[in-house]
């Protein structure tokens, strides 16, 4: 279950794909869990730790639209 925190900082997340942005809403519940680790060892296995380097290397996901969902949170 994601945490609430989670989804009340990913709100505005906008990446043009709900299915990215779910990810990215899962994937930041995944390594908030572990937050000095890295991501091999945040992820629970394999196929997660792969799919996260995925998400990271999308040409439709970057910097900016993973950090705008954070700034509007403290924003608000």
């Amino acid at each position: 279950m994601t945490s609430q925190w989670v989804m009340d900082e990913m709100e505005t997340a906008d990446l043009r794909d709900k299915r990215l942005e779910r990810r990215l809403v899962e994937l930041l519940d995944t390594l908030s869990q572990a937050s000095t680790s890295s991501i091999p060892a945040a992820c629970h296995d394999r196929a997660e730790m792969v799919a996260a380097y995925r998400f990271f290397d999308n040409d439709k996901v970057g910097f900016e639209e993973v950090l705008a969902p954070h700034i509007d949170a403290t924003y608000e």
